[in-house]
């Protein structure tokens, strides 16, 4: 109990007020008792409340949250992370390569075929130099791409889409300019002609698969 003078603690028992010195009695002592009882309770809601509280405002953010968590569950980003650390990178080095060769005729093996075959059609020589700079301007945007992707830019995803359909638009449009200079049909050529159509097809399932893949995953790039 306290003092009821100067608030001081007192034993229950206490006769006297060691501070100042008012005598305790019988009724004074039953009346901080009840003083201190009621403290208590009232100290013992008041907690009670703030916990009720503090658990609603939690409850209420759970139920806040649920409906995104319902909306944008977790899934797996192991296609996304061979695609930042291996397949952009392996693709866009693949195309540089492939394009310096394209310009300098390596694709003919030696410079001696690439000469002859050249000489037979010139037109040739120039369509090659012109793939290969495309080539070359393709495996710099895959690496673009790949950084995009990386910091999780929304435009990203797009750019990934545009890198595989620009890449099917060069190789259909070199298989068509070859075969009408040449006079070829290069998609009938045993060897050159299962090469071209692969990747064609790898293409457009690309183009397929990364649109689905990405669409669901679209809330993560948006930077």
């Amino acid at each position: 109990m306290r003092c009821p003078n100067c608030g001081q603690r007192l034993a229950d028992e206490a006769g006297r007020c060691p501070v100042c010195g008012t005598v305790i009695d019988e009724e004074t002592r039953r009346q901080a008792m009840n003083e201190d009882d009621f403290a208590s309770s009232s100290f013992e809601g008041t907690r009670q409340s703030m916990g009720e509280q503090a658990s609603a405002a939690q409850s209420g953010r759970t139920d806040q949250m649920a409906p995104d968590e319902k909306r944008y569950p977790a899934r797996p980003m192991k296609w996304y992370k061979f695609l930042i650390y291996f397949s952009l990178v392996l693709t866009g080095f693949a195309n540089i390569w492939t394009g310096v060769g394209a310009v300098l005729g390596m694709q003919y093996e030696t410079k001696s075929q690439a000469a002859q075959v050249y000489a037979v059609y010139p037109g040739l020589h120039v369509l090659d130099i012109i793939y290969g700079v495309l080539l070359i301007l393709l495996g710099v945007y895959a690496l673009i791409v790949r950084q995009y992707l990386a910091g999780f830019k929304a435009k990203g995803p797009k750019m990934l889409l545009i890198m595989y359909i620009v890449s099917l638009v060069i190789e259909v449009a070199y298989i068509a300019a070859s075969s009408l200079i040449s006079g070829v049909n290069l998609l009938t050529a045993s060897e050159s002609g299962t090469m071209l159509i692969s990747s064609m097809i790898v293409s457009l399932f690309m183009i397929g698969a990364n649109k689905v893949y990405f669409d669901k995953r679209a809330h993560l790039f948006n930077k």
